[in-house]
């Protein structure tokens, strides 16, 4: 790696940490902005720490873990594509927003070299991501579950912004398909590191992007925008939509995914709360990273009407805070009902509920919060809906016949029995609710069968949509994709029938099988089988799904453990 660069330095400055070996041009007052040579703050370069002695004070973007070098999918270890870390401290990646509306990554690289490789900011800015979930994105495609745009540096050539909305396969007028390339000479640098990972000079990669250009392309992009962020370096100077091409995904381990990126980019996003710049940008934020968002705990049913606690578990640090919310049967909002904290073993237990509190019919989830880690609060559990103290049966029906029908506009069925009363639920696979709040979502999520009705006939509609019954099916936004079940209430009773899944504009998963011996018991203690690598597992129990978090198959190996029974 030395000879790749160091070379061409003064021979006793050349592995000087700080020292900028690759300049920006005419950026050089934006990279380098006391013109020194140095991204550190003076010439004496990094002595102690490349994050507090840095010039521009970069803000680390959060990681699910350590970034490990040599995890890569293509490209050699501990090199020029190969991302690194301080320490353990999840510093593989910075980002700043400076006073001119500039926007700047650097990355932490094991190694240099003149090569044309790209080095990849995917940015989400509408808060939905993913192919399943509450806040799954409606435009989410393989190679893609969710980013709106693309800020990469293409080492030789330039830096580019992308428009990946909705396609792994941008099509802008620029190289690659870009919306535009800036020049490279000016507006990218390359300096040493003062970290040594694979026990020679790692290096930093800087470059930048200019609001006002990105604007020229997504006009409605601002500073006070949400946007979470992934970095990824990658082996072509092309987009990272070109799954095959990524290298490395900034913050995971590349090879435990088995370099599933759709997924690795799931749970990257996950832990980012959506940011808006001008808080990066903000003179008074003197804090070095982006703090992560806590994982998502787990809320054990059954919860019983009159309950005076609820429970569940968390992977959270001891001491972590657990806040449970709950939404009133037939209700919209949540609110909080207490908090709890995490004990030893990761369990938690909320007390001293009020008898009259919870009623059949309610929701029930929770979030999670280590503030002693920095991090900002959890996304929503699971929910669990609360039964009565001695619950009528649960409906057998299955909502779905041979009329069945579901398009990207809409959702139609006629069950050939009156059902009278009855609620039909359009959730999905993790049981929440498809959201009805956004212009692109469905008008309800709920459909209660009228009285006078003959034939049980029920339909969903996309926002847009003016049809009823089967003509939901072809008149509406097209919107849908992805996995989802219904499930239905009967009149007089408590609880859901067993959810019937189906999916719009997606491949259908391969049925998962279960190892674990039979019978299951109180005394079994997990459940385990085998799926398709990658893919989400759900556990139900005689016909109902489960309030256990889902788990993913892992590649190569039977899928984890489905939760203790």
């Amino acid at each position: 790696m030395a000879a790749s660069f160091l070379g061409a330095l003064p021979a006793a400055r050349a592995q000087t940490p700080g020292i900028i070996f690759k300049t920006a041009g005419t950026g050089k007052p934006v990279l380098d902005p006391n013109g020194d040579g140095y991204v550190s703050r003076t010439t004496a370069g990094f002595t102690t720490d490349d994050i507090t002695q840095s010039e521009i004070l970069y803000k680390s973007l959060p990681q699910i873990a350590t970034e490990p070098n040599s995890d890569l999918g293509p490209g050699p270890d501990c090199k020029f594509t190969d991302m690194v870390d301080l320490n353990s401290q999840y510093r593989s990646v910075g980002f700043a927003v400076d006073a001119s509306n500039n926007f700047l990554f650097r990355f932490r690289l094991g190694g240099a070299a003149p090569n044309a490789k790209g080095y990849s900011i995917g940015i989400d800015t509408d808060g939905k991501f993913g192919f399943t979930g509450p806040n799954a994105d409606p435009n989410a495609v393989a190679g893609n579950p969710g980013f709106e745009m693309e800020i990469m540096l293409a080492t030789n050539f330039g830096v580019r912004l992308y428009n990946i909305d909705g396609t792994a396969n941008p099509n802008g007028s620029g190289p690659n398909g870009s919306l535009v390339e800036l020049p490279y000479a000016n507006y990218a640098q390359k300096a040493v590191a003062l970290t040594t990972a694979c026990n020679d000079p790692d290096v930093f990669y800087d470059f930048y992007m200019p609001l006002s250009v990105i604007q020229q392309y997504f006009p409605a992009f601002t500073l006070s925008t949400s946007i979470r962020m992934t970095a990824n370096t990658i082996i072509a100077p092309q987009s990272l939509t070109q799954s095959t091409t990524i290298s490395d995904l900034g913050g995971v381990d590349d090879a435990a995914y088995g370099y599933n990126y759709d997924r690795a980019f799931s749970d990257v996003v996950a832990q980012f709360p959506p940011t808006q710049p001008s808080i990066i940008q903000s003179s008074s934020n003197t804090s070095t990273a982006i703090a992560s968002r806590s994982q998502v705990p787990v809320v054990s049913s059954p919860v019983q009407a009159g309950a005076a606690a609820v429970s569940g578990t968390s992977a959270e640090a001891v001491g972590s805070t657990i806040t449970v919310y709950r939404t009133p049967a037939g209700g919209a909002t949540a609110s909080t009902i207490g908090s709890a904290t995490v004990q030893s073993g990761g369990t938690w237990t909320l007390t001293g509920l009020a008898p009259t509190l919870l009623v059949a019919g309610d929701l029930v989830k929770a979030t999670a919060q280590n503030t002693a880690a920095g991090e900002v609060a959890s996304d929503y559990s699971n929910t669990v809906q609360v039964v009565g103290t001695a619950p009528v049966a649960c409906a057998t029906v299955v909502p779905k016949t041979a009329a069945f029908c579901a398009s990207p506009s809409g959702i139609y069925d006629a069950l050939g029995t009156a059902y009278a009363g009855a609620i039909i639920y359009l959730r999905y696979p993790d049981g929440s609710l498809v959201p009805t709040t956004g212009t692109k979502d469905v008008t309800a999520n709920t459909f209660t069968i009228p009285t006078n009705t003959t034939d049980g006939g029920y339909y969903f509609t996309t926002k847009g949509g003016s049809s009823t019954g089967s003509a939901v099916c072809t008149n509406g936004q097209q919107n849908l994709a992805g996995s989802f079940y219904i499930s239905i209430k009967l009149s007089g009773t408590t609880c859901e029938s067993a959810g019937a899944v189906f999916n719009i504009g997606t491949v259908v998963t391969a049925t998962p099988t279960i190892t674990t011996s039979s019978p299951v018991t109180a005394a079994t203690t997990s459940i385990s089988g085998t799926a398709t690598a990658g893919a989400t597992v759900f556990l139900y129990i005689d016909g109902i799904k489960s309030s256990y978090a889902p788990v993913t198959a892992a590649a190569g190996a039977p899928s984890p453990s489905a939760g203790s029974p």
